[in-house]
């Protein structure tokens, strides 16, 4: 039996409306009823504000126990951070060579920070490698960095992590103006 089939350009028309008016109504009744999920935008706080170390050890604090290698919101000499004519309102000045230790208690998922040397030491003075670690493994190493060179932005991954160290290193000669700044620290929730 040979039926040929005829299409009915009103009934087509008919069934594509009432299939959008379907879609329209579930639509509208998602939003109505409140099912729906929003993506928020992480939350970043300060990494100075936020949290205190647990520990921070240091050569400078050896040979000259009146300084410190952690010095919150301000640079090494105590001034505004700055890191190549750019300031920075909070993040920590260090020297190197340096350890800062946080808890994190799994609390986070991004670090981000611009690293740098201080603009209080001279031109191409100050040599040093920052390194982040996040539960005893290493995320980043920079480039040795010395005095009025750009800052270095750097982002890690530390969903789940524990514990968080910053260590600053004397890159290529001694510790002498090794001011270490982690400008604009931030923790993202």
């Amino acid at each position: 039996m040979n039926a040929k089939q005829v299409i009915n350009p009103k009934g087509f028309r008919f069934n594509v409306l009432s299939l959008a008016l379907v879609l329209i109504i579930s639509v509208c009744t998602v939003f109505v009823s409140g099912n729906t999920t929003t993506l928020a935008a992480p939350v970043s706080v300060y990494l100075s504000d936020e949290l205190t170390p647990t520990s921070v050890t240091g050569d400078i604090e050896q040979m000259t126990p009146n300084n410190s290698s952690y010095n919150k919101n301000q640079s090494f000499y105590k001034t505004q951070l700055s890191i190549n004519g750019v300031k920075y309102e909070k993040g920590i000045g260090s020297h190197s060579n340096s350890s800062i230790k946080y808890d994190l208690n799994g609390q986070y998922t991004k670090f981000t920070v611009d690293v740098g040397i201080d603009d209080q030491v001279a031109a191409g003075h100050g040599s040093v490698n920052f390194v982040i670690i996040a539960d005893g493994k290493i995320l980043y190493i920079s480039p040795v960095k010395k005095s009025h060179e750009s800052a270095e932005h750097v982002e890690v991954d530390i969903a789940g992590k524990n514990t968080l160290e910053l260590v600053a290193f004397n890159a290529n000669d001694n510790i002498d103006n090794d001011h270490a700044n982690w400008a604009d620290a931030k923790l993202f929730k």
